[in-house]
């Protein structure tokens, strides 16, 4: 709105949205680098003047932003100079070699990043699909990938091949909003947590594979769009709001490829992405929402409404008996929390010590002695003392075991 009507008023409040954004997470200077480049092509932009824009950007974005990371350095704490994931960046094409390097970032561009985005946008694309599905090339590429996926799944079904169902970097780990970080489903590796069936998950990769080449069609058409119209004289001929949108998804995108993300970190190139789906230069206009036309995307909205719900209920459900479980050591048995093991959260919680040396056979996260244990099973050579249930909405129900070293008593 700024920029397209000359409002310098909101211009300002939105380049002090984009200073809070920055000094949340570094990574928001992907917002001001996007207005200017913008900025300095779109013709709206050229009104305001280029030097002004500039003008603003500095003294409302990035002073402020250089003096708070002055700040942090006088004041012992971590500015983005001395950060470790700036060091990484700088360390790992060494560490990896050029080859490896490259790889690495074609896996994480496209492997990882890509049919993730694309699966969790897919209810936005799925609303514009006529605007990629009606070209040849994307309609070969349907007709062989579902014809590889059915070959895939008769195999996975009959039994001819097994394969993994892999997260890669997934805060969405098995069920609900994070990892249960337990001695022995994290760090035994004993699988204790529901999983999809591979079949089911393989299907998710088809979709999101799908849904992330559609992606590449609409930004690939929107690209030759401006460069057609540069050649041809008439300018960048583009909507403000698209190509900002645009280009800070893109921009967000590049600096996390080169770190490695979990999924959570798409959540904003996803954001931008929505937006600029839906802008008047990549998304036509609809006379009317009708059911024919919402359809497409509702379904797979509601799917993943279906399964954010029953997921955050089965996490929540057992950290609440996990909670039961170290509550019941503490106040009923009387053992220290550094003394018994009740997870990366609790003893990081009670017992972080940054000298910290954990004795061989002990869980890595300050456990001084185990007393107890608290596990999702049974384990060898721990007999059980207490169990806390908890029901599962995706998965059958399990329970939380308060484990003690011993043999179990002989019945």
């Amino acid at each position: 709105i700024g920029v397209e009507k000359s409002a310098k008023v909101w211009l300002i409040i939105g380049l002090f949205f984009a200073l809070f954004s920055i000094l949340t997470r570094q990574i928001g200077v992907v917002i001001p680098f996007a207005f200017l480049v913008v900025s300095f092509f779109h013709p709206s932009g050229r009104e305001i003047r280029k030097k002004r824009i500039l003008l603003y950007v500095v003294s409302i974005v990035l002073i402020p932003w250089v003096g708070y990371e002055y700040y942090l350095y006088c004041t012992g704490s971590t500015p983005l100079t001395q950060h470790q994931v700036v060091h990484e960046i700088f360390r790992k094409p060494a560490a990896k070699g050029l080859l490896d390097y490259l790889v690495y970032l074609y896996t994480q561009a496209f492997h990882i990043g890509l049919v993730y985005v694309g699966f969790l946008i897919s209810p936005a694309l799925a609303l514009v699909h006529k605007n990629f599905s009606y070209r040849r090339a994307y309609r070969v590429f349907f007709v062989v990938a579902t014809f590889v996926l059915v070959l895939f799944e008769i195999a996975l079904l009959t039994g001819l091949i097994e394969t993994p169902v892999r997260f890669l970097r997934n805060v969405i780990y098995n069920f609900g909003i994070g990892p249960v970080l337990l001695k022995d489903v994290y760090i035994l590796g004993i699988a204790r947590t529901w999983t999809i069936d591979p079949a089911f998950y393989y299907l998710l990769i088809y979709w999101g594979v799908l849904s992330g080449v559609g992606l590449l069609v609409l930004i690939a058409d929107f690209i030759e769009k401006i460069v057609h119209s540069v050649r041809e004289g008439n300018g960048a001929s583009f909507d403000f709001l698209s190509g900002f949108a645009l280009l800070a998804a893109l921009a967000y995108f590049g600096m996390i490829l080169l770190t490695g993300f979990h999924d959570r970190y798409l959540i904003p190139v996803c954001a931008f992405l929505t937006i600029w789906l839906f802008s008047k230069s990549c998304s036509p206009c609809h006379d009317s929402l009708g059911v024919g036309w919402l359809l497409p995307g509702l379904v797979p909205l509601v799917f993943m409404a279906i399964f954010s719900i029953g997921a955050t209920h089965d996490f929540m459900d057992t950290k609440r008996s996990l909670k039961l479980a170290q509550d019941y050591l503490i106040y009923e048995k009387r053992i220290e929390p550094c003394n018994f093991d009740g997870g990366l959260e609790f003893n990081g919680y009670h017992c972080y010590r940054p000298e910290f040396q954990p004795e061989e056979g002990l869980s890595w996260w300050w456990v001084n002695k185990e007393e107890y244990l608290l596990a999702l099973g049974h384990l060898p050579g721990y007999r059980v003392d207490k169990t806390f249930p908890f029901t599962r909405y995706l998965g059958p129900p399990g329970e939380v075991f308060v484990l003690s070293k011993g043999a179990p008593p002989t019945p």
